[in-house]
């Protein structure tokens, strides 16, 4: 007996995997924030589209249902911002999903990964420890916030414990896929 195609496609896993975002989800990246305030601060579409390849999304069947954004904070850190999930989504470990893609991509550059939380708890499960919020820069602090619930300030240090030599891969394997472009 062989299975035809569409039979296949139906008997696939539908395992969720994290994309960089494409040009195309901007508006249902903006959407999905927008749902989420004012947990999350609104970004506009045209913002997230200058800035698309920071964005990590898991998409099924074909929409975009959680993201989250790594944006560059000095040499030595990333800020984690935008971090949402579709609350039809939820339950299923996607946000989890997200934060340890970006924690890898923290760990492979060698940078210490920051974030500003409402949900201290979410964060101090996947190995985020509280700062004093004044230790984190003030782009990333975001004193205009709306909320007023107190906000905390979360680092991930994890990389430190990797071997010293880790870090110093990434100008390699940064210059491998600069050439294969």
């Amino acid at each position: 007996m062989t299975l035809q195609r569409s039979d296949r496609q139906r008997l696939r896993l539908k395992v969720p995997m994290v994309a960089t975002a494409r040009r195309g989800d901007a508006y249902a990246i903006a959407e999905l924030l927008d749902a989420q305030a004012p947990a999350t601060l609104p970004v506009p579409a045209d913002e997230i589209r200058r800035r698309i390849r920071s964005y990590r999304v898991i998409r099924q069947d074909g929409r975009v249902v959680a993201c989250a954004a790594r944006m560059p904070l000095g040499s030595d850190r990333f800020e984690m911002r935008s971090v949402a999930v579709d609350p039809d989504a939820g339950g299923q470990g996607l946000g989890t999903k997200l934060v340890a893609a970006l924690q890898r991509e923290a760990s492979f550059r060698g940078r210490r990964l920051v974030c500003v939380t409402l949900q201290p708890g979410f964060f101090e499960r996947l190995g985020f420890e509280a700062v004093p919020l004044d230790e984190i820069p003030p782009k990333a602090a975001r004193a205009d916030h709306p909320v007023d619930r107190p906000r905390v300030a979360m680092e991930w240090r994890q990389h430190r414990h990797a071997p010293d030599w880790w870090s110093s891969l990434w100008p390699v394997a940064r210059s491998i896929q600069v050439a294969i472009r």
